[in-house]
C-alpha cells in the first residue's frame, strides 16, 4: 500500500519499517493555479485522459427474457394493426354493398314510376 502511495506521491516516503530501503522518489510536480491540494491528481489525471480516448464498448444486449417480452409485444401490436385493418376493410366493403343496394332500388323505382304513368 505504501508503495502505491509513493507512487502517486501520497505518504511520507522517509518513513517505514526500515525493512528496506525506500526508492528514490521524484519531487511532487508545483501547485496548480487551483491550489496545492490537486497534486496528487496530475497522475491520475494523465490515467483517465487516455480511458476517454478509447472506443466505446457496445451496450449489453438484452436478455432473452426481454428479447421475448419485446417479440410479444410486437406481436401483439401487429395482430392489432391487422385487426383493425380488416375491421376498416369490412367497414368499407358493407358501406359499399348498401350504396350498391340503394342504387339498385333507386333503378326499381324508377321503372316503377316509369310503367305506372306511361300506361
Amino acid at each position: 500500500m505504501k508503495n502505491f502511495l509513493r507512487k502517486l506521491h501520497i505518504g511520507d516516503s522517509a518513513g517505514g519499517d526500515g525493512a528496506s530501503s525506500p526508492a528514490p522518489v521524484a519531487p511532487p510536480p508545483p501547485p496548480t493555479k487551483k491550489g496545492g491540494e490537486h497534486k496528487h491528481a496530475s497522475g491520475l489525471s494523465g490515467c483517465l485522459s487516455s480511458v476517454t480516448g478509447r472506443p466505446h464498448a457496445p451496450p449489453p444486449l438484452p436478455s432473452p427474457a426481454a428479447a421475448v417480452a419485446a417479440a410479444a409485444k410486437v406481436e401483439t401490436e401487429e395482430n392489432a394493426l391487422a385487426t383493425a385493418l380488416a375491421s376498416s376493410v369490412e367497414e368499407t366493403r358493407i358501406a359499399e354493398e348498401e350504396s350498391r343496394k340503394e342504387a339498385e332500388d333507386e333503378r326499381k323505382r324508377e321503372r316503377r314510376w316509369r310503367t305506372t304513368t306511361c300506361s
